[in-house]
């Protein structure tokens, strides 16, 4: 009964040919710390996926980037601008969105605008340490939302609409009022 699939099993060999990958991660001052995922936690959900949408499109443009702060494009429907501070080890943002409801400056463009700040690598001086950070509302002058043009719209469509509107319901009040109706 040597036929057995135990005893098959037990005498195939096993191939140590082929050499196991050790992978030995650099050394904790070699890793390049992430500023967004120390700040994740002040997010909503749904502002982590909206701006993660804006960063994986490069939606997010730096501009005036120095060590201790930066302003940021972020391109969708409309154009908001966001900036970022560095204030003893923590960071102050301030964004041009409507999204203030959210919190301390935790809306979807900031978050992409942080995203967009790891892949560059800047900001080096908040990369010091692994511990959380704290994010809070810029003080001091926002960014400037430059003026766009009002949107056009024909005042003659908007009139023949109220005209056609005044001219329909006075025709239903006089049937109304007519006599034997009502």
């Amino acid at each position: 009964m040597s036929n057995t699939p135990s005893s098959s099993v037990a005498s195939s060999p096993v191939p140590s040919s082929t050499p196991v990958p050790v992978v030995v991660p650099p050394p904790l001052a070699a890793r390049r710390v992430s500023i967004a995922d120390r700040l994740s936690r002040a997010f909503p959900p749904l502002a982590c996926v909206r701006g993660f949408r804006y960063f994986a499109r490069r939606r997010v443009e730096l501009s005036q980037v120095s060590e201790k702060q930066l302003d940021a494009e972020v391109k969708g429907k409309r154009t908001q601008h966001v900036r970022l501070r560095v204030e003893e080890g923590r960071v102050a943002a301030a964004c041009t969105c409507a999204a203030k409801v959210l919190g301390p400056a935790t809306c979807r463009h900031v978050w992409a605008t942080l995203l967009e700040v790891d892949r560059q690598g800047v900001l080096a001086s908040l990369r010091n340490t692994q511990r959380p950070l704290a994010i809070g509302v810029l003080d001091g002058p926002k960014p400037k939302r430059p003026k766009e043009p009002p949107a056009k719209e024909e005042p003659a469509v908007r009139t023949a609409k109220k005209a056609v509107v005044k001219e329909t319901r006075p025709k239903r009040a006089a049937a109304s009022r007519a006599p034997g109706g009502g």
